[in-house]
């Protein structure tokens, strides 16, 4: 067989890349975060996870799902549509990350997995009706609303640039920064992305601060879970995974370079979010450091 100088072959076969696609760096922390949590919440190896929640192939040999997640940020796979094509049918038909979560002790893992925090750092760029959807979803999971203008100056003011709106502003930032839950790091990349396609850029600067604060301390409650005897062992691997969510996530919130004309001008990103209880009664105005109390 004689073989052919590659240089002769077409320019595109040249230039593919060979093997497997690399993963998705968002989806590989997606995935890792999503098993470290599981494992934090019981002493069960991947071994005892992978008997107790996946079922034995037809083909024989032992499942190694929670391993291949943990070695390689392998996605846990979704239940397959009974229409999907041969080898998608081969495949679980049922989604793992739900299975899980449906045990009392892994409860609000599955939230953890799907939660908006993962869209808004997988999309660097998004449109203001997305990111407010967003903004929207991840509210009302932390016990909070963001009122329309007219009701955000019976409370506060009618000047959105007063200092009243500011100061609510930085106490708001300051708590979502200090809860650091994944829909509160949601909520503060939504409205950082907000802030940025109306260029108000002392709010992106806040924003920003706060986000990057609010990540680092998820970062370090991954890190405590070497505290817990099973784990220990694992330092390395989670300090590694922790590390890496804090790098992906600036990189692909705060270093975005999301610009758009298309956004409404009778909206106003300096109008805050509050707690919905304090929101009922808007015919007076609430001070301040009242309006951002979170409802646990």
């Amino acid at each position: 067989m004689t073989l052919g100088d590659p240089r002769d072959a077409p320019a595109g076969a040249r230039n593919r890349p060979r093997g497997r696609p690399r993963r998705d760096p968002v989806e590989e922390c997606r995935a890792r975060t999503w098993y470290w949590l599981v494992r934090s919440r019981s002493e069960l190896s991947d071994y005892a996870l992978n008997h107790r929640f996946i079922e034995a192939s037809p083909k024989g040999g032992a499942p190694k799902a929670f391993d291949r997640v943990r070695k390689h940020g392998v996605v846990p796979t979704d239940a397959t549509p009974p229409d999907s094509d041969r080898k998608a049918r081969s495949r679980r038909d049922y989604s793992l990350v739900e299975r899980v979560d449906q045990e009392p002790s892994f409860h609000g893992t599955a939230a953890v997995f799907r939660a908006p925090f993962w869209r808004v750092v997988s999309h660097p760029t998004m449109d203001v009706q997305d990111i407010r959807a967003i903004v929207k979803a991840t509210s009302e999971a932390l016990g909070l609303l963001r009122p329309d203008l007219l009701h955000a100056k019976r409370l506060l003011g009618d000047d959105l640039q007063s200092p009243l709106y500011a100061e609510t502003h930085m106490l708001a930032v300051a708590d979502l920064a200090r809860r650091a839950c994944i829909d509160s790091l949601g909520l503060l990349a939504s409205l950082f992305r907000e802030a940025l396609l109306f260029a108000e850029l002392d709010l992106c600067i806040l924003l920003r601060e706060g986000f990057q604060s609010g990540l680092h301390r998820y970062a370090d409650r991954m890190i405590a879970y070497v505290e817990l005897p099973h784990l220990a062992q694992f330092k390395p691997a989670i300090e590694r995974d922790a590390f890496r969510l804090v790098n992906v996530a600036i990189d692909r919130v705060v270093h975005s370079r999301q610009m758009s004309d298309k956004v409404d001008l009778l909206d106003d990103p300096r109008i805050p979010v509050l707690e919905k209880e304090l929101l009922a009664d808007a015919n007076g105005r609430i001070p301040p450091r009242l309006s951002i109390q979170f409802v646990d």
